[in-house]
């Protein structure tokens, strides 16, 4: 009886090792940054079945991470995480001042991996033209956000306004911004507002607004939308792992999120990830050297 107990010891233990071994190749807790779009609760929402597909169909253990757009850089450099998940510009600024590296673009929207940002006002309000700004007051979305505050300061500066002096500009408290910007103008709150066309999009989609009700009078090249980036160091095998779990992403993908099997798409509010050329996002330099954002920040 002693033996067969021991022998019972001995093949549990072995069953246990063996399943963390398959949970997690190499021992390693990757984390992923996932930067805060509306709240810390969306982000969660949104991100925990992705994070942890990327778990189940790689063998790597992954945790999601949430970090502010401010504490991106230095949390970076605290080594606090190994994957990125951020907007265009926050890829641009890791990737140019601490050596992150690209993986791959989401897909979300008419534009698919690209948006572009778009200077908006009520069709009734007259105003038809960037001059016709002049004196206005602007609501724009954060100041991190590529299409909904450097894109548009850019096109204003461009055509002969200085948004520091020719206009009265905000940005929204809180949580939700870019939804607020756009009510803001609707209910008549601002003259213009700076969102991205995914915004108005995607509202237009929920029922939230009549996209009839507005008029572009300016807007941006396109864009890459929200990146996937790498730390400096992560092992190559690890990333080619990442990257083509995310390029074989489809609609039908799901993940287990406690008692519950969720759809990946349909609860990140994705379409895909694909590869886009590196080189569509030196644009971002310029807008931030337009705004004197990071690494041009003036004081």
């Amino acid at each position: 009886m002693k033996k067969l107990l021991v022998y019972l010891i001995a093949l549990l233990l072995t069953a246990a090792l063996f399943s963390c071994k398959q949970g997690a190749k190499d021992g390693r807790v990757y984390k992923i940054a996932y930067m805060i779009c509306n709240n810390t609760r969306e982000t969660n929402e949104r991100f925990v079945p992705l994070t942890n597909y990327l778990t189940e169909k790689t063998g790597y253990k992954f945790e999601l991470y949430t970090v502010n757009t401010q504490d991106f850089v230095s949390e970076y450099e605290k080594k606090k995480f190994d994957f990125t998940h951020t907007n265009s510009y926050l890829f641009y600024l890791l990737k140019k001042t601490k050596g992150a590296k690209y993986l791959c673009t989401e897909k979300r929207g008419a534009y698919g991996t690209r948006t572009k940002g778009v200077i908006f006002t009520l069709k009734s309000s007259g105003i038809d033209s960037i001059a016709a700004i002049k004196g206005k007051k602007v609501l724009f979305g954060p100041v991190f956000a590529p299409y909904a505050f450097l894109a548009q300061y850019d096109l204003l500066v461009n055509d002969g306004v200085d948004p520091e002096e020719d206009i009265i500009y905000a940005i929204p408290w809180g949580s939700f911004k870019h939804q607020k910007v756009v009510y803001g103008v609707l209910y008549n709150d601002f003259d213009v507002g700076a969102v991205s066309s995914l915004d108005l999009e995607m509202m237009a989609k929920e029922g939230k607004i009549n996209i009839n009700d507005f008029n572009i009078i300016a807007e941006s090249p396109l864009l890459p939308y929200c990146t996937f980036g790498y730390a400096d160091g992560v092992p190559a095998k690890v990333v080619k792992s990442v990257n083509d779990a995310l390029l074989g992403l489809t609609e039908n993908d799901t993940a287990a999120v406690g008692n519950e099997t969720l759809a990946i798409f349909k609860r990140a509010f994705i379409d895909g990830y694909e590869v886009v050329d590196e080189s569509e996002y030196d644009i971002i330099d310029r807008y931030a050297k337009t705004a004197k954002l990071p690494p041009y920040e003036e004081f």
